[in-house]
Order: structure tokens, then sequence, then C-alpha cells
């Protein structure tokens, strides 16, 4: 095993189902009845899963690297 020492990808913010109301609706769903189907989780994880993203609305005038920088290692 080896780290990786560099940015792989630049994160835009937010993605595809957070560009309207309704994705959003839908993807919750979605996320909802995964967590039930595999015995981990229900509202309470959704919810922390939901408001754990609300950082990527806070407007930025740079993108958010994605990775490890150069010396660091992961653990």
């Amino acid at each position: 095993m080896a780290d990786i020492l560099s940015v792989l990808v630049k994160m835009r913010l937010a993605g595809a189902s957070n560009r309207s109301l309704g994705n959003m609706i839908r993807k919750s769903r979605e996320d909802y009845r995964a967590l039930k189907n595999n015995g981990v989780g229900g509202l309470s994880a959704l919810a922390w899963k939901n408001l754990s993203k609300l950082p990527q609305f806070v407007k930025s005038s740079e993108m958010t690297d994605v990775g490890c920088e150069t010396g660091e290692k992961q653990g």
C-alpha cells in the first residue's frame, strides 16, 4: 500500500442531486430507503447526513481540494 501525495480531484460546489428542491427531496427519499433497507439508520441519520452538507452552500471563491496535501499521510 502507498500514499497518494497529490490532489486527485477538485470538487465543485454541490452536485446534480442538490440543484433543485425536487432533486433534493428525491435524493432524501432514496437515502432514507437505503438506510432503512440496510438497517443502518433512520430519520436521525438522514438529518445528520443532510446537515453535514450545509457547508457546501457557503459561497467560496475557491474550489475545495479533496485529497492529501504533499507530505500528509492518511491514517
